[in-house]
Order: C-alpha cells, then sequence, then structure tokens
C-alpha cells in the first residue's frame, strides 16, 4: 500500500505555481514523512526540484488555452501512482 498527496501544476501569467508547490511540499515532507508526492504538470512547464518523489508531465493537456488550469483535474485518480491518494 502507498499513501501520498498528488495536486497539478501548471503555471499561468500570474502565478508560479512551482514556486508555490515546493514550498508546499517542504511543509508536507516536514510533517509528513511517511507519505509521498506526485505533481501532475504539463510541457511548458519546468520542473527542476528534487522535492517531488514522482512528476507525470501530460501528454494530453485540456487546459492549454486556458488561463485558469482547471480541465485536467478530472484525470487525477487515474494518474496517481499511489494506491491511497490526497489530492490538493
Amino acid at each position: 500500500m502507498s499513501k501520498g498527496f498528488l495536486w497539478f501544476v501548471q503555471n499561468n501569467d500570474k502565478t508560479d505555481y512551482v514556486k508555490l508547490s515546493v514550498e508546499l511540499a517542504r511543509s508536507i515532507k516536514k510533517h509528513n514523512t511517511h507519505n509521498n508526492i506526485c505533481i501532475v504538470t504539463d510541457k511548458n512547464t519546468k520542473i527542476d526540484n528534487k522535492i517531488f518523489d514522482h512528476v507525470i508531465v501530460l501528454e494530453d493537456d485540456e487546459s492549454i488555452n486556458q488561463n485558469q488550469k482547471f480541465s485536467n483535474e478530472y484525470k487525477a485518480f487515474n494518474l496517481t501512482p499511489f494506491t491511497h491518494t490526497i489530492k490538493l
């Protein structure tokens, strides 16, 4: 059984979600050391931080032309590498 947190990280013109996700991951790693972290991103968002245990790059980004990137959220539980997932 694997446990972990999963969320989407897709930057837009106004917000650097990678930076925010690194801070969130640091907090999770500090208080939930037994859980892993998986982020789902698009091909245009660059992830250079090693704090994430899994980085999944979307093959089909349904929110590519949108500023608010919510169109891929329904894919979360099909993409998760964990048997028990907390979706953030």
